[in-house]
């Protein structure tokens, strides 16, 4: 005859047991994730460092199913959500400046909040965005202030799902950068600066289940950019992305895009390698490098980028 003890504590562990499994299966309803970017020039001139911490929260639980791909369950289940992200982004740019015949070095710092939101009803979707920054520039050495930064980007895009796993969207999205230089940098010939950059894109997605557990996600994006400055430059963008499941747990991708028209600053290609695993259901990190060759300029430069991400 089983004791009252020893029933006390196999009931204690299937409880145990119960909350772990759901823990570790069953749904989830917001993601809470962390990214940390550097980008470097091939002149060493130009540092960027970029950490994002956001959270993602979906208007109802979505499944964590174990046989569909780990960072697909927005796009397979259409869950709708709420996403909000914080990025202090910090740029330091080393110069020869001619008014004092030596090397300075400036420290570019702007504070970015975001909040997007995914809605999604039948087979539309539709996206809104929102991103606010705010900063300065100041001299490395001397600590002076070298002038205020501002930026401010919306977007939006409207889709369809054409097949249960293959949607198409059409999206726009604006960014104003402005500059106010200071006293000092007026002085060494800083003049105030107005850009404002329009994309509009058009965008295909499918995912193709191949075999037992492997599956391929492909995504083409054609996007027009307009750039307004003191002139108007029109750019066009490719960009082709392919990422393979071995194991719905895991990816490996590869991307590709390709810029060309008048702003030589940005024309060129770009090749990206990433890669994704979810160690637990709840629990996955990514990496990826990004190579980008300028063909208007001779200031290539290249990003390392790793996140994570957890489910709860």
């Amino acid at each position: 005859m089983t004791s009252a003890v020893t029933r006390c504590a196999l009931a204690a562990l299937a409880l145990f047991q119960s909350f772990i499994a759901s823990a570790e299966a069953d749904t989830y309803r917001a993601n809470l994730s962390t990214i940390g970017a550097v980008t470097k020039n091939t002149e060493d001139t130009e540092t960027t460092r970029s950490p994002v911490a956001g959270l993602q929260v979906f208007f109802k639980p979505v499944n964590n199913d174990p046989e569909q791909a780990f960072d697909q369950h927005e796009f397979i289940q259409r869950a709708s959500n709420l996403y909000l992200a914080v990025a202090p982004t910090d740029i330091e740019t080393t110069t020869y400046n001619t008014y004092l015949s030596k090397t300075t070095t400036s420290n570019t710092h702007l504070s970015n909040t975001s909040v997007s939101v995914a809605y999604y009803q039948g087979d539309m979707f539709a996206n809104l965005g929102y991103v606010k920054g705010s900063g300065g520039i100041k001299d490395k050495d001397t600590s002076s202030n070298l002038g205020d930064l501002q930026s401010q980007s919306s977007s939006y895009a409207v889709g369809y799902y054409l097949f249960p796993l293959s949607q198409i969207s059409l999206g726009v999205d604006k960014t104003r950068l402005s500059y106010r230089p200071s006293t000092i940098a007026i002085f060494f010939g800083k003049t105030a600066l107005d850009d404002v950059t329009t994309k509009t894109s058009l965008t295909s997605k499918t995912l193709w289940h191949i075999g037992q557990q492997e599956s391929l996600c492909f995504e083409l994006s054609l996007r027009n950019i307009r750039h307004e400055d003191s002139n108007t430059n029109h750019n066009n963008e490719a960009d082709v992305s392919l990422k393979y499941y071995p194991v719905p747990a895991g990816y490996a991708q590869l991307q590709l895009t390709r810029n060309q028209g008048e702003d030589k600053a940005t024309i060129g290609n770009t090749s990206m390698l990433a890669g994704g695993y979810a160690f637990t259901p709840r629990l996955s990190l990514y990496a990826a490098y990004l190579n980008f060759i300028t063909s208007g300029t001779k200031n290539d430069n290249h990003s390392v980028l790793v996140a994570g991400n957890y489910r709860f």
